[in-house]
């Protein structure tokens, strides 16, 4: 399938959506995930920054101009413009934690307003803690985090959702981002 035919699925819909999307993956997934670690990003974060590119091709298929030869340089500008913006949102967690006064930076560790004890009987007990308080307030991420620990299948969690597939991906990254604030005092113990 060429480039102009991926989008051209992908702008269709249906079944042709479900096609398009799959040969933009087969195609493309390896090529765009090493320009990704190549620009500085980990394994982890390429294959989530290539997924956010996948579904900003669905949804800006239909912007697409379908001049022959277009396809190929449209599919790229979408996946740099992915990177970008991951970058862009990296760097900016990054500088409110880096620039932030000390009472700041307490309200990013402990969003609660309760301090974690300073010691734990294991780093299970840390972890279970933190996930105990990121669910008391966000419930809702909590429990798709926790479907997706019980091994329950992308497609069955979207089902439970109310999103598709890809959407769930990104959700389930988000939720993940939420989280790290509340276990990143376990972390540390691992690495101590």
């Amino acid at each position: 399938m060429t480039e102009e035919e991926i989008i051209q699925s992908m702008r269709e819909g249906g079944k042709h959506l479900e096609e398009g999307a799959k040969a933009f993956y087969m195609g493309f997934c390896g090529p765009m995930c090493r320009f990704f670690v190549n620009q500085g990003a980990s394994g982890s974060e390429a294959e989530d920054i290539f997924q956010e590119s996948v579904i900003k091709a669905i949804d800006g298929a239909g912007t697409s101009s379908g001049i022959p030869g277009s396809g190929r340089p449209w599919l790229w500008a979408v996946a740099r413009n992915s990177f970008n913006d991951y970058m862009r949102r990296k760097s900016r967690d990054s500088a409110v934690i880096t620039h932030a006064d000390s009472e700041v930076v307490e309200a990013v560790a402990d969003p609660v307003g309760e301090k974690l004890p300073s010691k734990y009987k294991t780093v299970d007990d840390c972890v279970d803690q933190g996930i105990q308080k990121f669910s008391e307030v966000q419930p809702e991420r909590a429990y798709v985090l926790q479907l997706q620990m019980e091994k329950v299948s992308i497609e069955e969690i979207a089902v439970q959702i109310g999103r598709t597939a890809m959407a769930t991906k990104s959700y389930l990254y988000e939720c993940r981002g939420k989280l790290k604030p509340y276990v990143d005092e376990c972390w540390e113990m691992v690495s101590a």
